[in-house]
């Protein structure tokens, strides 16, 4: 592996699917988040065969914001589908992504990156998840299974808070259409020989 240093260009990578309340909000936190931190960034938003205004509202974006990009499936094709069309569209030296309903704060983005000159691949896990119990169950019980099935190693394989370089997806053989995909991507870098360093957010 080359020498590590903190990222000077990022793409965002935001998958959605029907969340036009949500994605102007999440865009414009992303812009205001990234513009903060590396010289060169780009948002791509995936829609991912979204049935509402989802669409339109990003194109209204790109019309005001130049490093917006909409990049849309025809019908829906699955999480890992869409995070995969984002990956191979990204144009930047480090690539993060998140959900695009809202639900992870933007603002604990500098974390991930000031453990970038540390590590390869920087992946958060949820200090304090406010889901229904049944489900942290179900996530914990999917973590544990993962790590042994597929070597992904980490506490919280699906949070949706991910920085890693972009090399990694290119070099990747990822194949997921719908939730493994995190784990996918964290397996091949551990494969690939690639370090994980792990933040709360």
């Amino acid at each position: 592996m080359s020498r590590r240093r903190a990222p000077t260009s990022l793409s965002i990578v935001l998958p959605c699917f029907d969340e036009a309340e949500a994605i102007g909000t999440v865009v414009e936190s992303a812009l205001s988040v990234g513009r903060s931190l590396v010289e060169q960034l780009e948002v791509l938003v995936v829609d991912d065969g979204s049935t509402d205004a989802t669409a339109e509202v990003v194109e209204d974006l790109c019309s005001m914001h130049p490093e917006v990009r909409l990049l849309c499936h025809g019908v829906n094709r699955g999480y890992g589908a869409a995070l995969r069309t984002g990956f191979a569209a990204v144009r930047h030296e480090h690539v993060f992504f998140t959900d695009g309903d809202g639900q992870f704060d933007l603002s604990d983005l500098p974390r991930l990156l000031e453990l970038a000159p540390r590590f390869d691949v920087v992946s958060a896990y949820r200090r304090a998840r406010r889901d229904p119990w049944a489900r942290v169950l179900n996530g914990l019980a999917w973590t544990l299974l993962t790590n042994t099935l597929l070597g992904a190693d980490v506490r919280d394989v699906n949070c949706a808070f991910k920085l890693f370089p972009r090399r990694l997806v290119e070099e990747a053989d990822l194949r997921s259409e719908g939730a493994l995909l995190s784990a996918e991507l964290l397996s091949e870098a551990r494969r690939l020989g690639y370090s994980i360093g792990q933040v709360p957010v």
